[in-house]
């Protein structure tokens, strides 16, 4: 049960946060920061504004957790979901 309090695991929480969907729609588009959510882990993506900012190509990605679609390139609305049940473990792995 020692490990439980272990170094490394309190050093991982340092500084995390956690986002509500609502909150997470706020980075994106014309904010000065942007991020990106994959399987649940938040990532800011500002440096590449002109790939995920308003108007690049990666714009969609912005201010969700769209995991299933980096498997399955679904990219509308109905693909650029969090939810990745269903999926094989390769599936899952693969993101």
């Amino acid at each position: 049960s020692s490990s439980s309090s272990s170094s490394s695991s309190s050093s991982s929480s340092a500084g995390e946060r956690l986002f509500t969907a609502e909150e997470l729609k706020q980075y994106s588009g014309d904010n000065p920061k942007l991020l990106v959510a994959v399987l649940g882990e938040v990532y800011d993506v500002s440096k590449g504004r002109k790939y995920y900012g308003k108007g690049g190509g990666y714009e969609f990605f912005c201010g969700r957790d769209g995991s299933r679609a980096f498997k399955t390139g679904d990219f509308s609305p109905k693909g650029l979901i969090a939810d990745v049940s269903g999926m094989t473990y390769e599936d899952y792995a693969a993101i």
